[in-house]
């Protein structure tokens, strides 16, 4: 967490959360469809600051599935539809 100088009032507006808890939440994504072992590769680069207020919903797509393998691209957004963590996993059959 990370809180500026001068925080906003009850809105908060100048407080942020850093992409861990979200990089955690959205590998519970695959984690929750399947055993863990399958898991092959898992990546997520920060993409923008999740404000703390928000309630971001994770979303995983299949994107391709060969050789045994599906590729997944992840994405987690708080309501205003800003994606502010885009990832990606491998999943073995």
């Amino acid at each position: 967490m990370r809180r500026g100088v001068r925080v906003a009032g009850v809105g908060i507006d100048d407080v942020c959360a850093h992409g861990t808890p979200s990089t955690a939440h959205l590998g519970r994504l695959p984690a929750g469809w399947l055993p863990q072992g399958r898991i092959r590769e898992y990546g997520v680069p920060l993409a923008a600051i999740t404000p703390v207020i928000a309630t971001p919903a994770c979303r995983g797509t299949v994107v391709s599935v060969e050789d045994g393998l599906a590729r997944l691209d992840l994405t987690v957004s708080p309501p205003d539809g800003t994606v502010t963590l885009r990832g990606r996993a491998v999943i073995a059959n």
